[in-house]
């Protein structure tokens, strides 16, 4: 018996969420967009302002205050920014069927959704409820999208991971003469 040589399709692999066809005129706007380097640039951008915002925000900041307020609504602004982003890469390379370049399907892409779904939920509900507290403190992965960016750092945090385990056997030895030492001063 002779095996047919099929290779598996989706039924919309070259149809972005069931609507967008790669030769449609606003698609390909989108994907230029997408592959801008100003888009990434701006990008960026809003990853370091993000970032610096998460620095000075604390829960015993008075609400009221300018500060906070400032803060709050430059937490909208860059989830919104993220929000387009997201919608633009979705829409460029489709969601999740169409193909080895789909949106969740890249590793930095997933990491870009689990941030910013949640960001989302919390501004359609009341940020003020305990469990979107806790929500939105995966707001703090919002400066390893930057790692993703950025090649350089991606190797060193490759190198940092990979060395891990020599720092673990060389911290259990300091521990150890730490230890040896602290029995010996009582």
């Amino acid at each position: 018996m002779e095996s047919e040589s099929r290779e598996p399709m989706p039924a919309f692999k070259d149809i972005s969420l069931c609507l967008f066809a790669e030769d449609n005129a606003f698609r390909k706007q989108i994907v230029k967009v997408a592959q801008s380097s100003h888009f990434d640039n701006c990008i960026i951008f809003c990853i370091l302002i993000s970032s610096t915002a998460l620095v000075f925000e604390s829960p015993v900041n008075d609400p009221d205050s300018l500060g906070v307020q400032i803060m709050a609504k430059l937490d909208y602004f860059t989830t919104v920014i993220f929000t387009i982003e997201a919608m633009i890469k979705i829409i460029a390379t489709g969601f999740l069927f169409n193909g080895p370049k789909s949106y969740m399907l890249l590793s930095t892409n997933v990491l870009d959704f689990i941030i910013v779904v949640p960001s989302v939920l919390s501004l359609i509900f009341d940020a003020q409820l305990d469990i979107f507290k806790i929500i939105r403190m995966i707001r703090l992965m919002r400066p390893l999208r930057f790692i993703g960016r950025n090649d350089n750092l991606k190797e060193s945090l490759k190198a940092i991971l990979q060395s891990l385990p020599s720092i673990g056997s060389l911290l259990a030895i300091v521990m150890f003469v730490m230890f040896i030492a602290a029995i010996f001063a009582v």
